[in-house]
This record gives structure tokens, C-alpha cells and sequence, in this order.
């Protein structure tokens, strides 16, 4: 039997084996992820019962994540940013980190002429 499990439980178990092994502190890493990703690195980071030092969302996705309980917060890591590029769209547009950056208005990126590519950027 296959166990399918999210991500980003993988992703806190290996950082958790990581600093069992070398003695490293979570407070001395920096989780990153974009889109969906984001939201599995706030899983990751909550994983490390929110010892990770600092957090980035890339634009974290908003279908399916408006009121999901796995979604990236603030409380997930001791510092969590988020970077705001297709906000209201495919990205989040309510602030869910520490400190929210919201670059050209969080919308209609330089240089794109469609939300993927906002998203993307």
C-alpha cells in the first residue's frame, strides 16, 4: 500500500532528521515557496513547531486556500514574509505574514500581460 502524505510533513521530517543530525538549529533556516508551495512551506514550518527562523510566501496561491486550515500564517515561523504579485487573482490579497510586500500594488507585474505571468513573477 502507497501513503500518500502532503509535502510538507516530508519536507519537516527531513528538516527535523537534518538537525538531529548536525545540530543545526531550525531558527537558522529559511523556507521558501511560491504559490501552492508557500502554503506547503508554512506546513514545513509548522512542522518545526514554528522554530523555523524565516519564512518567504511567493505570491501563495488563493483557489482553494481562502479558508483552508493549512494555509501560510503569520504564526508559522518566527519571521514570515510575503511577496504579493497577482493579489486577488491566483495570489492571496489579505496579508498573512509578519510583514506583506505588495510590489507595484501586488498586481500587473512589469514587463507581463497576463495574471500567470504576475503569478509567476
Amino acid at each position: 500500500m502507497i501513503l500518500m502524505t502532503n509535502p510538507g510533513v516530508s519536507v519537516a521530517a527531513f528538516l527535523n532528521r537534518l538537525s538531529a543530525a548536525t545540530g543545526a538549529s531550525p531558527s537558522l533556516y529559511h523556507v521558501v515557496g511560491h504559490s501552492l508551495g508557500a502554503h506547503l512551506a508554512g506546513v514545513a514550518a509548522r512542522g518545526l513547531r514554528g522554530q523555523v527562523g524565516y519564512l518567504t510566501g511567493l505570491d501563495p496561491a488563493l483557489p482553494g486556500f481562502a479558508s483552508h486550515p493549512a494555509r501560510l500564517t503569520h504564526t508559522d515561523a518566527a519571521y514570515t514574509e510575503v511577496i504579493h504579485t497577482n493579489a486577488g487573482f491566483a495570489g492571496f490579497l489579505q496579508p498573512l505574514g509578519h510583514v506583506d510586500f505588495y510590489p507595484n500594488g501586488g498586481v500587473n507585474m512589469p514587463g507581463c500581460r497576463n495574471h500567470n505571468c504576475d503569478h509567476s513573477r
